[in-house]
């Protein structure tokens, strides 16, 4: 198997209305100490993407919200985006509004710019086989490093007869594992962004975890595995890696004429490795690792890793294997078992994100965030706690008056000590100069005091220009003036 294709030159340009939950995920490896010089397939199996923030359906459009008022909500939304704007020069990230620092996401607390958006899920035993001894014992597996791995995930669709991926995506060779020993891990596209836009117009789609306040799973509640099976024997299954590789010491890709004209391979043979599946079946048993699901027949290899999904189409867990056919227990016997999605939650909630975050941001932000989550003032120095400092709607509207007082008092000096022509220029002065400081933070951001500046140094500028101009006008009125007067002058002496 060749390098793994990137981004840019994998895809097939064809927009479709499909949809795509999961995805053929292959691990790659080459030691140079087995005499490797190209990479292999090491193992193979199912992934699939899971946003990194939490469901959020936006509110209603304007056009939808007509009426007497609906303008307010459309300036309270407007308000609402200038209030982070002024904070953030980044968009911040999404998720439903209103939650304390102790429910966000630790990369929530990082812009979408600066971190994934999404983690590929995936079996921890997929992706290193050799930390798996109970499932591989194979001894050559212990030689195998993270170092030596690379990993992709290719697009493809059961609607396509001949099977051919519709793109193959570099992942980032840095998976984290389950730290407690579930057969769990997550890892990371490269090139996110642009990867992104690509698979939404193949019709990927990202996957949401279920709200398990709102969706409790339930005994005989109807799931949905999806993945692909495998039709072919990986090499961390093999017991002589030298036989596997049917017996080629520099472990050379073979070149695709030579596997063309192989004896025995008919042009009509069916050479996917990867078949689309899918089943459904119902929940029989629930414990709090482990969730086990009655199927029609025990599910192929290759679903691990997939996700189980509810009627919603939300996360309710992950693939883990099926119960042996031969166990003790008849009523579990060829059962899939799969990891709730509790577990996948609590995971990234105490694990992965946050040693993710840790490495995105400067030590001295991670310990404020820390702070935050643990419900503490985000400084040792703040008198002021979480809830102070987010503000409620009561103290919002006390502010709101305190300053309409301070502004009428200032209206009110201004009028002792100006006349009325001039009270209404410096008025008109500083709604302009507040017109356009709301208009930049609109627009691009930044920290207000800098903006206020900004534009306070553009009227003085135009302020400047304007009295240069006035003095000039004055200067050629006496200029013009005595001119008149020497004329006038002149005339009477004659």
């Amino acid at each position: 198997m060749s390098a793994i294709s990137t981004a840019s030159s994998s895809v097939v340009n064809n927009a479709s209305p499909r949809i795509i939950r999961s995805l053929a995920l292959s691990v790659y490896f080459k030691n140079p100490d087995f005499g490797m010089k190209q990479y292999e397939v090491l193992s193979r199996a199912t992934a699939f993407l899971l946003s990194v923030d939490p469901f959020y359906e936006a509110p209603a459009s304007s056009s939808e919200e007509e009426g007497i008022y609906s303008h307010l909500g459309s300036s309270d939304r407007r308000r609402m985006e200038r209030n982070f704007r002024r904070t953030y020069a980044a968009e911040p990230a999404g998720g439903p509004p209103g939650r304390t620092p102790q429910q966000l996401g630790w990369l929530e607390f990082c812009p979408a710019q600066h971190r994934p958006v999404v983690h590929c899920v995936a079996s921890s035993h997929v992706l290193a086989p050799w930390k798996w001894p109970q499932f591989y014992p194979q001894s050559w597996l212990r030689h195998v490093e993270q170092k030596h791995c690379a990993y992709s995930v290719e697009v493809l669709c059961s609607t396509k007869p001949e099977g051919k991926p519709l793109a193959k995506y570099a992942l980032h060779p840095y998976p984290i594992h389950h730290p407690g020993g579930l057969d769990l891990a997550v890892i990371h596209l490269k090139e996110e962004e642009t990867v992104l836009k690509q698979m939404e117009n193949l019709g990927v789609e990202m996957l949401y975890m279920r709200d398990l306040e709102k969706e409790q799973p339930f005994l005989g509640e109807e799931l949905k595995f999806e993945g692909f099976q495998i039709a072919a024997m990986d090499l961390a299954e093999s017991n002589d890696f030298q036989n596997a590789n049917n017996n080629d010491e520099d472990w050379d890709d073979e070149p695709d004429e030579e596997k063309a004209n192989d004896k025995g391979n008919e042009d009509n043979e069916d050479k996917r490795v990867f078949f689309p599946y899918t089943e459904t079946g119902k929940l029989i048993f629930g414990s709090p690792d482990r969730f086990l699901v009655s199927t029609p027949k025990p599910l192929p290899q290759g679903v691990c890793g997939g996700p189980v999904l509810d009627v919603n189409n939300r996360v309710a867990g992950i693939v883990e294997g099926v119960v042996p056919l031969n166990h003790e227990d008849k009523r579990i016997a060829g059962s899939s078992a799969f990891i709730p999605s509790i577990q996948l939650r609590r995971f990234l909630d105490t694990y992965a994100e946050r040693i993710m975050l840790e490495q995105i941001m400067p030590k001295f932000v991670f310990d404020r965030v820390v702070r935050l989550k643990q419900g503490l003032p985000f400084r040792e120095k703040d008198e002021m706690d979480t809830k102070s400092i987010f503000g409620s709607a009561t103290s919002s509207k006390a502010d709101e008056r305190m300053f309409q007082d301070t502004w009428d008092e200032l209206i009110k000096n201004m009028k002792k000590y100006h006349t009325p022509e001039e009270t209404k220029g410096i008025m008109d002065m500083v709604r302009r100069e507040r017109d356009e400081v709301l208009k930049i933070l609109d627009k691009e951001g930044g920290d207000v005091d800098e903006v206020i500046a900004r534009v306070r140094a553009t009227t003085r500028a135009k302020q400047k220009e304007e009295l240069e101009r006035l003095l000039k006008e004055e200067e050629k009125g006496d200029l013009q003036k005595r001119l008149s007067d020497n004329n006038d002058d002149s005339a009477t002496k004659k």
